[in-house]
């Protein structure tokens, strides 16, 4: 059996992350699969944050490219979209990510 191991969570609430997670390891349990600590990382994609005991870098990589949000000021920042869209003070980049890049 293949293993199902790419996939993301992204919420703004570490609350919702970690029920995720833990509604994720009973899905899988049914058919075999389980969630390997060593390959699961919860991190922002903004800043750096404290979990486990450790600093997380912010931003993460997935099937081939990094995903991470950089501040900027507010003539270059995303914008939330629709008829009232507001400044978001950020923008998400998405490249290739170093490991991607280093097997070309």
């Amino acid at each position: 059996m293949r293993d199902a191991d790419d996939f993301v969570v992204i919420s703004k609430d570490l609350g919702i992350i970690e029920q995720c997670k833990t509604a994720i390891s009973e899905w899988l349990k049914p058919v075999g699969l389980e969630i390997k600590p060593e390959k699961t990382r919860i991190c922002h994609t903004l800043k750096p944050i404290e979990y486990n005991g450790k600093t997380e870098e912010p931003g993460f990589d997935f099937l081939g490219f990094n995903i991470r949000q950089y501040p900027v000021g507010k003539y270059k920042t995303g914008k939330t979209g629709g008829r009232k869209s507001r400044l978001i003070g950020h923008k998400t980049h998405i490249k290739p990510s170093p490991k991607a890049v280093a097997h070309t």
